[in-house]
Parts: C-alpha cells; structure tokens; sequence
C-alpha cells in the first residue's frame, strides 16, 4: 500500500498539472501579442531603412550579445551545434524570418497572420504524422478547417502574389517544424534561450556581412528593432513559446497562435494604416471559437 507520503506527493503532482497548463495557455496567448507587433514592425522596417539582412542581424545579433555572457562555461558549443538542436534553432531562427521578412517586403501585415499561423494547426498535424505517425483526431480536423476557413476569410478581396504566398507558406513549415521537433525530441526550453541566438548569429553575421554588410538609419528605429526583435521575441516569446509546447502540446499551442492573423489586423489598422472590414469580425468569432473548444477538449 502506499504511505501517506506517497498520497501526498501524488495528489500535489496531479494538483500542479492543471497550474502548468494554465501558465503554458498564458504563455502562448503572450506570444500571440508579441508575434502580432512583430508582424507589424517587421513589415514597417522592410518597408523602411532596413533590408531583410539588416533585420536579421539586428535580431540575432543583438540576442546573442545579451545571452553569450551567461552562456560561457555552461553549455559547450557542441551542444548547441548539435544537429537536434541547431536544426530547430535555425527553423524557428533565420530560415522562418528571412523567409517572413522577404514576403513582408510585398504583402500586407495581415496576410502574413493569415498564411502562416491559419495554416499552422493543418501543417502541425501533418507533421505529426510523418515524424511521429501521430494520426489526427477528427476534431483536430474539424477544428484546423475553422481555423483555415476563419483566416481565409481575411483574403477575401486581398489578393495575395504567389511569391509572396510561397514564402509564408515556406516560412509556416519552418516555424512548424520547431514546434513538433521540440516536443518530439523533448528539448530544453532552457537551452533554446541561448540556442535560438547564438547558432542563428552564427548563420547570419556571415550573410549580412556577404550579402548587404552596410546598417543605415536613424538611431531610434535601429534602437526599436533591435529592441523589439533581438530582446522581446527572439529571447522572451521564442521561450514562452517552447514553454508552452512542453505544457499543452504542439497542436493546441499551433491553434491559439492561429488568433495571430486578427491581432495583426488590429495592430496593422492603426499603425500602419490597413484597412479592417466586417470580414475581420466573422473570422476572428470563427477563430475564438475554435480556439476555446481546443482548448476545453485538451483540458479534460
């Protein structure tokens, strides 16, 4: 029989289980703010001073600063190099933002939510399958054509080019895979703190210095980005984000990233001037709905 003891740790496990989830549901739903200005403020810079380069290396590059002294003589090299590691790192690092940021180059802030997280829940089941041969509920099904149906809604009068659509679509596998390979693999969300930077500098201090290698611009849009991007997403969501994963999956971390298209609608509105329609509120209804009965079915 178990002793007292015993009981007492169980019942404190099962009692802290509901509390992780909870603070990774927070989470995700942070990242989904933090995604959503990145978006916005990405699609201003390209439009701006900066090349796609440029804000790649004012990105990792300011990151890496920042974690590299907390970093020396606690984890080698090898480590974060390690093909388990860097792969990921690289996805949801350089490949996923070049990527975005090149397409942001032609596209309005909107559809960059619309392709890249409204496709995110049918692409994350996809590769469960391959990787894990995980088959999907009919739920999951039904809720990922919600999610797609709520976001396809966004481009109903806003064409969007194909080179543009294939490099979010692109940039959606990038981002995915991340996602699947970190709960797969059972990955540190620790070690990604300074995974995410340091690899991806290494990636792109090299491009930036072959490919563009001349940073110009006022001081406070170069602060802003760097700022913004290096310290807020590449250090606080990327975490907060694989934090979030651990606690409640990949699945249901891909559909509340999937309400990034209508905070991106909101933002883009009046910063940059977007126009947002009726169309906006069906879909955002569509995706809150789905959303919460992702959520309710993965509470049970």
């Amino acid at each position: 029989m178990p002793s007292r003891v015993q009981k007492k740790l169980s019942g404190d496990t099962e009692k802290s289980l509901p509390q992780s989830q909870t603070i990774g549901f927070f989470a995700a739903i942070s990242v989904v703010f933090i995604w959503s200005g990145w978006i916005v403020l990405s699609r201003n810079g390209v439009q701006g001073d900066f090349s796609i380069w440029d804000l790649g290396l004012l990105r990792f590059g300011t990151a890496a600063v920042i974690v590299l002294p907390f970093l020396l003589g606690k984890i080698s090299l090898k480590t974060l190099f390690s093909i388990r590691i860097a792969l990921p790192a690289l996805a949801s690092g350089a490949i996923y933002v070049l990527l975005s940021f090149a397409a942001l180059r032609n596209s309005p802030a909107t559809n960059a939510g619309v392709v890249v997280n409204g496709l995110m829940p049918i692409v994350t089941i996809i590769l469960l399958f391959v990787m894990a041969s995980r088959k999907p509920t009919r739920l999951d099904i039904v809720l990922s054509m919600v999610l797609l149906g709520a976001n396809l809604i966004l481009l109903k009068g806003n064409l969007i080019e194909f080179s543009a659509f294939a490099l979010f679509l692109g940039a959606t596998f990038s981002l995915t895979f991340y996602m699947v390979s970190v709960k797969q693999w059972q990955l540190d969300p620790k070690l990604f703190f300074f995974a995410v930077p340091v690899v991806n500098a290494t990636v792109m201090i090299p491009l930036w210095l072959a490919l563009d290698g001349d940073l110009t611009g006022p001081i406070g849009p170069i602060a802003l980005q760097a700022g913004y991007q290096g310290v807020l997403v590449t250090l606080g969501a990327v975490t907060m984000l694989t934090y979030a994963i651990h606690k409640i999956g990949s699945i249901a971390a891909s559909m509340i990233m999937a309400a990034v298209p209508f905070t991106t609608a909101v933002l883009a509105y009046f910063v940059l001037g977007e126009g947002i329609t009726i169309l906006h509120v069906v879909a955002l209804v569509l995706c809150t709905g789905g959303i919460t009965l992702h959520i309710l079915k993965n509470r049970r």
